[in-house]
């Protein structure tokens, strides 16, 4: 009986420093999640400009944060989001913005007219607190948003960073009791003797950047990293707004994408890392039309790499202005594995 009594109050004992430890350095027990994709119906086509657009052809809602009636995102868990519409536009021009509690955040714009087909497109990465609401819209007259049998327009956004991802959340929360309770930091210093925990890291990294261009920076020199400036998100400072560079320090899997507006001039755009050209766009415009060319990579970095982008020759047509935005955005999508430090 004293053996079983025995190992009855070490079983708990061990809950009891598991959960202790969990609570110190672990990620929350329940994740937060948040995301959306949702569509246009053909009958929803040509909507009314400065009002939501009405993508009520729901893909994924299971959280149901997107509002199909209002036809707007309702911010739940504040954190950091990434949002991207891509439009088709026929018949008439399209002038869109992404709008946050009213604000327009981003603008797009497609001068098509007539039968052809041609797509509007753009992706930022935003803070957002919640209560905050994202939603569509078109401007003026230009509500070229046409959506049929063969033809999506769609609407999308999901939770990147939940609220406390990456910083170790109950050592950077303590209350001021709990700090003046124990001024030494005893609780904090961590205990020696649990060596061969295993598992995932306990700080998760965060990275992200999403930047857009000045008017003034439109026609970039060739050959040189375009000057993306105007910046949209960069808490984590990685973006260098001088260097016009993205400084890779946590080494990972990562997204980047662009989404460049295209008059003028012809263009030729390559996603570079390190100096070597990863991925290449061209648009072959010309005139006063308006264009838009854009592509997406998932690459493997490591701490030190850095990536830009640059047009090259004589094809620099990359164009913004107070209607038309141009932009380039990139995240950790997740670490490489690595042996657990411990919270850092």
């Amino acid at each position: 009986h004293e053996a079983q009594y025995f190992n009855s109050v070490m079983a708990n004992l061990l809950i009891t420093v598991t959960t202790f430890f969990l609570k110190l350095c672990g990620e929350p027990a329940v994740q937060k999640r948040s995301a959306f994709s949702t569509g246009l119906f053909p009958s929803r086509s040509f909507p009314p400009p400065g009002l939501p657009i009405k993508f009520d052809k729901v893909i994924y809602n299971e959280e149901g944060h997107w509002d199909p009636h209002a036809s707007k995102f309702n911010c739940t868990h504040g954190g950091v989001y990434v949002f991207s519409y891509y439009i088709t536009v026929r018949n008439r021009p399209l002038r869109a913005a992404l709008v946050v509690n009213g604000i327009r955040k981003l603008r797009t714009r497609d001068s098509l007219y007539g039968q052809d087909i041609d797509q509007a497109s753009n992706m930022a990465v935003l803070r957002l607190s919640s209560g905050d609401q994202v939603w569509l819209e078109t401007l003026r007259d230009w509500n070229g948003v046409y959506s049929s049998s063969e033809d999506d327009s769609t609407f999308s956004g999901f939770l990147l960073y939940p609220p406390g991802f990456g910083s170790c959340g109950w050592l950077n929360s303590r209350s001021g009791a709990e700090r003046s309770s124990d001024p030494r930091g005893l609780l904090t210093r961590g205990f020696r003797g649990l060596k061969g925990l295993k598992g995932e890291p306990a700080v998760q990294k965060r990275s992200a950047f999403s930047i857009g261009l000045f008017p003034s920076r439109s026609f970039p020199p060739p050959g040189l990293p375009i000057k993306f400036d105007k910046v949209i998100y960069n808490e984590e400072g990685y973006w260098d707004p001088h260097a016009s560079k993205f400084n890779c320090t946590h080494g990972g899997v990562y997204v980047f994408s662009y989404y460049i507006t295209v008059r003028n001039r012809p263009l030729r755009a390559a996603l570079v890392v390190n100096g070597i050209r990863k991925l290449r766009t061209r648009d072959s415009l010309y005139g006063q039309d308006i264009d838009q060319a854009s592509n997406m990579a998932v690459l493997r970095l490591s701490s030190g790499d850095q990536v830009w982008l640059e047009t090259l020759r004589d094809w620099n047509g990359v164009y913004s202005s107070s209607e038309d935005d141009s932009t380039f955005s990139g995240f950790l999508l997740y670490e490489l594995p690595q042996k657990m430090t411990g919270c850092n």
